[in-house]
């Protein structure tokens, strides 16, 4: 099967290997995800080079032939290897009801500790209990769902976490929280595989942003995660214009690429 060379899509595979189905049709793979009907990247066409602009029916067919019946609300999502190297095909996706999206794609060079650093919380692994992950669950979608249809992120967080917990079972990564008085107020994770390791779902209650949290939580796990996956670079994706790539590049992420996508307009 191919094997893309960006880091953003290699460490994509760590979940896809794990969850999906994923079928080589020759320039492009089509990734399902049967479990998760309700995870967006993880029911998508990957394009082994950048969309043109006379294949839109084609990828819009084989949207609504392959991916879409799987999906309770159809929602179109193309990625791709490489940049692009112009930007003819944008017109007729974008008429096609797509938006053009990028995203920072960022690896740790050198770690550092920050003036907000906190050494009041306390950062523990989450254990194999049901107690445990459901208040991750709803940690994470007090903490996302305001940006989405809460309904339909629920679903998704609630079956997107089943696989993260398998995937910890398995010893491929790590939950972690972060605790102020016994409360749960910030959780990440942390998974390995092709020699990468890739963070996913940095959250931070909202009452409890803009103290330190999210800073110490990314501090602690990465210098746990050099210690016990000593050399695999450690990658993390965000947008260029959040509050949150602020914090990664502070702590010593450098971007190493931009990632590009079509999505549905919504």
């Amino acid at each position: 099967m191919w094997q893309p060379t960006s880091l953003f899509l290699r460490t994509e595979f760590i979940f896809w290997r794990e969850y999906s189905v994923i079928e080589d049709i020759g320039d492009a793979l089509i990734i399902t995800t049967p479990e998760n009907p309700f995870w967006h990247w993880g029911n998508l066409i990957v394009l082994k080079e950048w969309p043109r602009r006379e294949q839109t029916k084609r990828w819009r067919d084989m949207h609504f032939t392959r991916i879409a019946p799987l999906q309770p609300i159809s929602n179109r999502l193309l990625v791709w290897e490489g940049i692009p190297k112009d930007k003819d095909f944008l017109e007729a996706y974008s008429a096609d009801g797509l938006i053009f999206s990028t995203f920072d794609v960022l690896q740790l060079d050198e770690l550092y500790k920050q003036p907000t650093h906190r050494s009041d919380i306390l950062i523990r692994a989450i254990p194999d209990s049901d107690e445990e992950w459901h208040s991750v669950i709803a940690m994470n979608v007090e903490s996302f769902s305001t940006l989405y249809d809460d309904s339909e992120y629920r679903n998704f967080a609630e079956q997107r976490f089943a696989h993260y917990r398998k995937m910890v079972r398995k010893g491929i990564g790590h939950w972690y929280g972060a605790y102020i008085n016994g409360e749960l107020a910030g959780s990440l994770g942390i998974f390995r595989g092709d020699g990468l390791c890739r963070f996913q779902e940095v959250a931070v209650r909202p009452r409890f942003r803009r103290q330190g949290i999210a800073a110490t939580l990314v501090y602690e796990t990465a210098r746990t995660a050099q210690q016990e996956y000593s050399g695999y670079p450690q990658i993390i994706a965000a947008d260029a214009d959040g509050d949150a790539i602020r914090i990664y590049r502070a702590l010593g992420f450098k971007k190493d690429s931009l990632s590009y996508a079509l999505r549905e307009r919504r």
